[in-house]
């Protein structure tokens, strides 16, 4: 078995580096909007955060992520996010898990 030493952490710095912005899906419209923070969380894991503040539509149904060239890097389109008269935005987290594995 192969045995990664920093390469795990030097992949959650790419993970850092390339990502660029967000887009959120509402209502059948794609929104860009900017990711707030990544971070380098402990163990395998990479948390990319994005601020749906008080401006964004009420119900949140997607969200993308965009790299540096523009692709899409990741995609969730079974959010079901809602909300309520006092709620001002969403503070919403993709955690992305960086692993080892040999086939």
């Amino acid at each position: 078995m192969i045995t990664i030493k920093n390469g795990i952490d030097r992949i959650k710095s790419f993970i850092a580096r390339d990502l660029a912005y967000a887009m959120y899906l509402s209502g059948g419209t794609w929104t860009k909007t900017q990711i707030s923070d990544i971070r380098q969380l402990s163990g395998d894991r990479v948390g990319i955060y994005v601020n749906l503040g008080k401006d964004t539509p009420s119900t949140i149904t997607g969200i993308r992520l965009y790299g540096q060239d523009g692709k899409v890097w990741a995609e969730s389109t079974d959010l079901k996010l809602t909300k309520t008269k006092t709620v001002q935005g969403f503070l919403y987290r993709l955690t992305i898990h960086v692993t080892q594995a040999e086939e």
